[in-house]
Formats: C-alpha cells, sequence, structure tokens
C-alpha cells in the first residue's frame, strides 16, 4: 500500500473552533495550493508558529486567532505576499515586535493582533505600510522596547 499524497488537494483547510489540541504542524507547508488556513478560536493549539507557514505562497488567509500560540511571530510570514487576512489576536504568548518582513504583504488587507503581547514597530517604513491596511488592531512598540 502507498501513502496519498494530497499536497496539491487542498485550498482550504478550516477546522476553527473545534476544541483542537496540540501544535500546529510544519507539514502544512507541504500542502501548496492551500489558500485559506483558519485555525482559530480552538484554545489548546500552542506552542510557536512554524516559520514552514511562510512557504504556502497561495495563501490569503491565515487565521491563528483564539489559540494559545506562544513566541514571536516568525518573519517567513512576509513571504506571504498573497495574503489578505492575518489574524493573530487572542494568543497572549504571542510576544514581541512584528517582524519587518510583513511590509513585503501588500495585498494585507486586515491585521488582528488585539489581546496578544505582539506590538508594532515605530520605523517610519512599518508605520506607512500599516495605514495601508483596512483593518488595524495592535499596540505600538514602547519606544524604550529594546526586545
Amino acid at each position: 500500500m502507498t501513502a496519498l499524497d494530497l499536497s496539491e488537494s487542498f485550498s482550504l483547510i478550516w477546522p476553527a473552533a473545534n476544541r483542537l489540541g496540540g501544535v500546529i504542524p510544519p507539514e502544512l507547508a507541504n500542502l501548496t495550493n492551500l489558500e485559506t488556513l483558519s485555525i482559530g478560536g480552538n484554545l489548546n493549539i500552542s506552542g510557536p508558529i512554524p516559520p514552514e507557514i511562510g512557504d504556502l505562497v497561495k495563501l490569503k488567509d491565515l487565521n491563528l486567532g483564539g489559540n494559545s500560540l506562544t513566541g514571536r511571530v516568525p518573519r517567513e510570514l512576509g513571504e506571504l505576499v498573497a495574503l489578505r487576512g492575518l489574524y493573530l489576536h487572542r494568543n497572549r504568548g504571542l510576544e514581541g515586535p512584528l517582524p519587518t518582513e510583513l511590509t513585503a504583504l501588500g495585498e494585507l488587507d486586515v491585521l488582528l493582533a488585539s489581546d496578544t503581547n505582539l506590538c508594532a514597530p515605530l520605523d517610519a517604513a512599518f508605520q506607512a505600510w500599516l495605514l495601508g491596511i483596512t483593518r488595524v488592531e495592535i499596540e505600538f512598540c514602547p519606544a524604550s522596547d529594546h526586545r
């Protein structure tokens, strides 16, 4: 019996609010045609955001909100140039400034990072990028923040 390769078959994964638990598997990056990944509202999904998510270059919506994710947002998410919505809200374990690589996301319309310990860098290029996003919910990093 051979393994079934579905890596090019999926364009949508939406197990939101299903009480899933564990970590986000880096192997999700093998789903090369994925356009929507919505695993928000599961509460028990924990650990860091795998940098491999940045390999999903066709991704248009990434909903990780309402979980128990920790650590920093990987700079590799800046490679998701088709991304329109990035939902990181309600993950109190996420921390630090957002990576400046996110400014490559020219299609982004929604950036939700409220109820986290994330912040928006104060540099002019990042601030100008934020002004082009229709809906933004995030705190600004303190001027003394050297994280």
